[in-house]
């Protein structure tokens, strides 16, 4: 236990939270105190680990009074310990204390966790704001009148704290609070709301930035029906949105993204007409100057559109143009990129045709962006794309009155995306072009296998030839990957199929280089798996002929497996 290996430490504890498995009942109690030692430790990690092992290690106990002794006895010594070390690790264990021990030893914890909240230590009132939610909770479930009166007394205390990361974690408890007063205190209660208002106006933007992100659990705790006799509380909407706005519209951009990127769950939970007032606001977002929350605009802002909140009015004068906007050359890649990755609710509510021009304009020009990753996630990004955009499959009857489905191409989205894949074949960065070859695969399943008899097979033969051996590495392994999903004939022609041009390249020109004639090899054993017949004879003889000109050993050896799978 006095090992100072912070990593041996963690190990130890994550080792004895299993011991409940080989030890009696009658000696868990020694596993939970040695837990407990670990938990007076001065590093975070190495508490918490020790933390969660009690709390698994306990839950094999019975809930009653042999939890006061052990569970309860061991949050008592670290609370009342003069070292802050023990009091932090007491603080994590409040919740599952309370909620495991009998009902005569709860004011005890509840009294002790009080002098936590009071702590003359910032850190140790930090931890207690922490473990106030999960606390809460339990106190919520119980539903004692004193408990819950404490509770919100707690609440109020920390969130008057002179320190923000302390008033900021207590922040994440508003919703919980809410709950419980509206359902063991007074369903009508003005309290919760109030809470709400204030905290969104602290003077600090950390405590605002947590604000934000509970905005939409803490609206609904006002409107959540209750057990209790009393009437639902009327909530004024308005009020609540215009807390919203001030969060949206804040000086600090962290506090203004955030509260962006809550919007899909916050709007359905203002009550009217909340909604109408927090729309016309996206408006201003869309022109933010900060590009980090312009990025947080389109993440959501496809997603908004398909609110029910929404009407079709505002989706024609602030949604619509919103994203158009976003999705416009002046923007940054990373901007235009979160609204494709997001768009597919927007073409479910306004229909392929009102986009299609504006999806084509900035694929096209995201495509010649100079970083990588932008064209990586792009390449990665287009079949999803490419499937909002394909209309309904048209079901046709073969003579045999098979059915068969023909994707109508009505949109000039797939075509472009499918030409941009067949650029990246090309680029100068590994990734996109692996990217590109596992993106055609699935292209054939949305264009059609027809589609790879066009410009794919041109481009892929074109490949084969190109000077730089990368790039006709990168055709062969695609031509493998296409292999199992185009009709055979894309495979057999004798002028323009892919076998053919494979052939080529190790027949008639003999690749130079060691690693073309490997990747050649493998991609004529998958060429050979889906062909029979003539076909499948001809690769045979082309592979035995390699292997008997083939001076490089590794090569050779590929070889002699691509015919031992045939």
């Amino acid at each position: 236990m006095d090992d100072d290996d912070d990593n041996v430490l963690i190990g130890l504890a994550t080792e004895l939270s299993t011991f409940d498995q080989y030890v009696p009942a009658t000696s868990i109690h020694n596993v939970i105190l040695s837990l407990g030692d670990i938990a007076k430790a001065d590093v975070g990690m190495v508490r918490q680990a020790a933390i969660d092992g009690i709390i698994k290690v306990g839950s094999n106990l019975t809930p009653g009074r042999v939890c006061d002794n052990i569970i309860g006895g061991l949050v008592g010594r670290l609370t009342t310990s003069d070292s802050y070390n023990h009091r932090l690790g007491a603080c994590g264990l409040y919740a599952f204390a309370y909620k495991v021990c009998s009902e005569s030893y709860q004011p005890c914890l509840l009294s002790d966790f009080s002098s936590l909240v009071a702590d003359k230590v910032q850190i140790v009132r930090r931890n207690a704001a922490i473990a106030l939610e999960q606390l809460a909770s339990e106190i919520n479930t119980v539903g004692n009148g004193d408990h819950v009166t404490l509770c919100v007394k707690w609440f109020n205390d920390l969130g008057a704290d002179a320190q923000d990361h302390i008033r900021m974690h207590n922040a994440a408890s508003g919703p919980m609070v809410s709950q419980i007063i509206r359902a063991h205190i007074d369903a009508t209660s003005p309290e919760p709301f109030k809470a709400l208002k204030l905290a969104a106006a602290d003077e600090s933007w950390r405590v605002r930035v947590c604000v934000a992100k509970v905005f939409p659990a803490w609206v609904s705790s006002f409107t959540t029906p209750t057990t209790t006799p009393t009437s639902t509380q009327t909530v004024d909407g308005a009020a609540c949105a215009n807390i919203l706005r001030s969060l949206l519209t804040d000086p600090e951009p962290e506090v203004r993204a955030v509260a962006t990127t809550t919007l899909p769950d916050a709007l359905p939970s203002l009550p009217s007409p909340g909604p109408a007032i927090i729309v016309p606001v996206i408006t201003q977002l869309t022109r933010d100057s900060v590009q980090h929350v312009r990025g947080a605009v389109a993440s959501v802002l496809c997603e908004i559109a398909a609110l029910k909140v929404v009407t079709a009015a505002e989706l024609d004068r602030v949604i619509k143009p919103s994203i158009l906007a976003l999705i416009g050359p002046d923007q940054p890649a990373e901007v235009r990129m979160a609204i494709l990755q997001s768009v597919e609710p927007f073409v479910g509510r306004v229909g392929r045709a009102a986009i299609d021009h504006y999806i084509v304009s900035a694929i096209t020009s995201m495509a010649g962006e100079k970083a990588w990753l932008i064209r990586s996630g792009l390449t990665k990004l287009g079949p999803s794309i490419a499937r909002l955009f394909i209309e309904n499959d048209i079901i046709e009857f073969s003579g045999s009155g098979t059915e068969v489905k023909k994707p109508a191409e009505q949109s000039a989205v797939p075509r472009s995306i499918a030409s941009i894949l067949l650029t990246n074949l090309a680029d100068p960065v590994e990734q996109v072009r692996v990217a590109s070859c596992d993106a055609l695969v699935e292209m054939v399943d949305i264009l059609g296998p027809d589609w790879v008899t066009g410009r794919a097979v041109v481009r892929l033969t074109d490949l084969l030839k190109h000077p730089k051996y990368l790039y006709r590495i990168t055709s062969l392994k695609c031509i493998a990957a296409l292999a199992p999903v185009v009709d055979a004939s894309v495979l057999s022609d004798p002028t323009h199929g892919l076998t053919q041009a494979v052939v080529g390249l190790v027949t008639t020109r003999a690749d130079k280089v060691p690693n073309v004639r490997l990747n050649a090899a493998t991609t004529l054993s998958h060429l050979g798996e889906n062909l029979e017949g003539h076909e499948l004879s001809r690769i045979r003889t082309v592979l035995r002929d390699m292997v008997r000109n083939e001076g490089d050993a590794d090569v050779r050896e590929a070889i002699e497996a691509a015919l031992r799978r045939l």
